[in-house]
């Protein structure tokens, strides 16, 4: 790929010029240099930056971020009951993300508050084997509605 040089030059609008992979002067540039009187100033080229040590510059933070980390990380190996893999936590939000995705989010952080709330009940009753609007009918005392557990207590039974 052939290299491009901008040559500027005080009072004449800028020009860019394609100097190939050898850096011969062109006949362009010295058309230039006789019109303005005096050579133009070229950029030399300086050191090309060391690849290796641009990633060490952005690897090394994080290296060492998780090595403090260490433990906190390997958790999972100490206790059994952690799963290896996050495919519980992705469906449990998935509910969240479709919603936000339809309605195109909430107007304001009351609205966000209410949305959180209630598909974090939907997802808690769903997971105890709850039937959320029996769960919503018992709350709301309907008149009628078949009484419904603390879902603290069926999480501490569960637990």
């Amino acid at each position: 790929m052939a290299r491009l040089a901008r040559v500027v030059v005080e009072g004449m609008a800028h020009h860019v010029t394609q100097s190939g992979n050898r850096r011969q002067p062109l006949a362009f540039v010295a058309s230039l240099e006789r019109d303005v009187g005096r050579p133009l100033a070229r950029r030399k080229p300086g050191p090309k930056p060391n690849v290796h040590d641009q990633r060490r510059q952005i690897l090394c933070p994080r290296i060492s971020r998780l090595h403090r980390r260490k433990n906190d990380l390997l958790r999972v190996l100490d206790r059994r009951e952690i799963p290896l893999h996050t495919n519980g936590s992705e469906s449990d939000i998935r509910a969240f993300v479709t919603k936000r995705k339809i309605s195109g989010g909430t107007v304001s952080h009351a609205g966000k508050t209410a949305r959180d709330v209630m598909l974090g009940l939907a997802k808690t009753c769903a997971k105890q084997g709850v039937s959320f609007y029996r769960f919503l009918g018992d709350r709301f005392a309907v008149p009628g509605a078949q009484p419904v557990p603390n879902l603290a207590d069926l999480l501490r039974a569960t637990a």
